[in-house]
């Protein structure tokens, strides 16, 4: 137990400021030492801070809820699934609960948690997206912030049809747990990249290819993802979407060049 229960630790130096009070006292690294024995009650001042019970046996705080700590003192903090930590057993893993999720730190004075750069949550239990503001939802004003759960059910596939794909549906597949706590961004039309930053260029199918694929630029053309305008490949240009001349600016057109057919 953090300080054997019988001291508060400080979370800026990580050392152990053991309790002095009603005439107990205690001492050493983890406060395991007595120093006055014997024990005559529980330690705070009042006993318990007036947040728990003691027990005459034990010596002990049986805190109410919302308070911790061997006086009770501190305000616990919300409680989530483990992100990292050994698996219980074969095919469960994430399955402990811990202060903020072990992705935060608690803050004792006032039970709330201050999540590690990237999660948000009461408990730190979720993974946001990125963007420009500090919920980690934002998707920088060019998108949705959705969870992998939700992201499954509006995939498409490489032709941009609609394919929908059931994520976390199966509670018994211990692989998708992440299905409601990693978020990530849904980007509008014109828009891409995991933050939504990049501005998307033209698409279109490869001219020497039967594939129905869609590439960037027609894959004849680099895309500058700054302005959302496709750089054609000499020889190369704007076509209508089936290969003839157009206003796409897909780069799916061979221009008729002088000596070539």
């Amino acid at each position: 137990e953090e300080c054997s229960n019988r001291g508060i630790c400080d979370q800026t130096t990580g050392s152990c400021d053991c309790f002095n009070t009603n005439g107990d006292q205690y001492a050493g690294n983890d406060c395991s030492e007595v120093v006055t024995s014997p024990i005559t009650t529980c330690p705070g001042d009042p006993i318990c801070s007036d947040r728990g019970v003691c027990d005459a046996s034990t010596k002990r705080c049986i805190c109410e809820d919302g308070h911790t700590g061997g006086d009770c003192s501190q305000r616990s903090c919300p409680q989530g699934l483990t992100w990292f930590g050994y698996p219980s057993s074969n095919n469960a893993a994430h399955d402990v609960m811990a202060d903020c999720s072990n992705m935060g730190t608690c803050q004792r004075t006032t039970g709330e948690c201050q999540c590690n750069d990237g999660f948000f949550g009461s408990a730190c239990e979720y993974m946001g997206c990125s963007g420009d503001d500090s919920s980690q939802t934002s998707c920088n004003g060019h998108g949705r912030c959705l969870s992998l759960r939700e992201l499954a059910l509006n995939h498409k596939n490489s032709d941009g049809t609609s394919l929908p794909i059931q994520y976390g549906s199966d509670a018994n597949e211990p692989s998708t747990w992440d299905a409601d706590r990693i978020f990530g961004c849904d980007c509008d039309e014109g828009y891409g990249g995991f933050a939504c930053t990049l501005m998307t260029c033209p698409t279109g199918v490869d001219p020497l290819s039967n594939s129905t694929v869609l590439y960037d630029c027609s894959n004849k053309g680099l895309c500058d993802h700054a302005t959302g305008i496709c750089r054609c490949l000499a020889g190369w240009g704007s076509s209508n979407g089936s290969g003839s001349y157009g206003s796409k600016n897909d780069c799916g057109r061979r221009k008729s060049l002088r000596g070539f057919p």
